[in-house]
C-alpha cells in the first residue's frame, strides 16, 4: 500500500535470516507463456511435470529486504532508509515448523530454450524503476 516504504512511519523492521530464492511476477509470467506457447509441449522434449521456477542468487529475508530499501533510496523513492535488523527464525515463532532448507528443486527437466532461473536483483530493479 501507500507508505510502505516510509522509514519515518516505520523507522525499525525486522526480518527473519531465512534463505529465499525470491521470484518476481514478471519472470513467472514471461515463463508460463513461453511453455504454454512451447511448440513441444507435452511431447517428450517437454513432458508434463513438476518444475519449480526460482531466481539466484539465494539470499535471506534481511538481504532482500536491505537490497529493497538500498536501491528504493538510490532511484529516489526514499529519503531516508530505516534500519533494518536480521534474527533468526528461532527468534520469529510460528506454529508451523519451518525446513532449515526450503529451496525448490524441479522433478522434470527444462529444455534449453526455456529460461527457468532469473537474477532476483533485475527483477527488483525493474519493479523499483517502474515505481520510481
Amino acid at each position: 500500500g501507500e507508505g510502505w516504504l516510509d522509514a519515518a512511519k516505520y523507522p525499525d523492521i525486522t526480518f527473519r535470516s531465512l534463505s529465499v530464492e525470491p521470484t518476481g511476477a514478471r519472470a513467472i509470467a514471461q515463463t508460463l507463456l513461453t511453455i504454454a506457447t512451447h511448440p513441444q509441449l507435452g511431447s517428450a522434449a517437454l513432458p508434463w511435470g513438476v518444475r519449480h521456477l526460482t531466481s539466484e542468487p539465494g539470499v535471506t529475508w534481511y538481504q532482500f529486504a536491505c537490497r529493497i530499501f538500498e536501491r528504493a533510496k538510490a532511484l529516489g523513492i526514499l529519503d531516508k532508509m530505516p534500519a533494518v535488523t536480521p534474527i533468526n527464525s528461532t527468534d520469529y515463532p510460528t506454529p508451523v515448523r519451518r525446513p532449515a532448507n526450503s529451496k525448490l528443486a524441479s522433478l522434470a527437466p527444462w529444455p534449453a530454450d526455456i529460461r527457468y532461473s532469473y537474477d532476483w536483483r533485475e527483477e527488483l530493479d525493474a519493479v523499483l524503476k517502474a515505481l520510481a
